[in-house]
């Protein structure tokens, strides 16, 4: 299960809870190589085959991201340097 939803958002590498122990826990933490030139998800959702009202929406939350733009949801600047490239002011890298 943890492998999938990684998958979705990128490649997944790791996840921290054995595969059998996944459905009962709440957190689930999934290490994924995260493609560069996509925007950063801010949420997945899952839903059951046959069952749409069924689907649930889980949260997401990303740890050891660098230079992720909180505003644009891309990685490879900051928020203030985005404010700044709007403005025509370039950034520094």
């Amino acid at each position: 299960m943890g492998m999938k939803y990684g998958n979705g958002l990128g490649r997944a590498l790791e996840v921290d809870v054995l595969t059998e122990e996944q459905d009962k826990h709440e957190l689930l933490r999934v290490c994924v190589e995260l493609p560069y030139n996509c925007r950063l998800q801010t949420q997945i959702t899952v839903g059951v085959k046959g069952k749409p009202w069924a689907a649930k929406v889980y949260k997401l939350k990303y740890e050891r991201v660098p230079y992720y733009c909180l505003h644009c949801g891309f990685m490879g600047h900051l928020k203030n340097e985005y404010k700044k490239k709007c403005q025509g002011v370039p950034s520094l890298d």
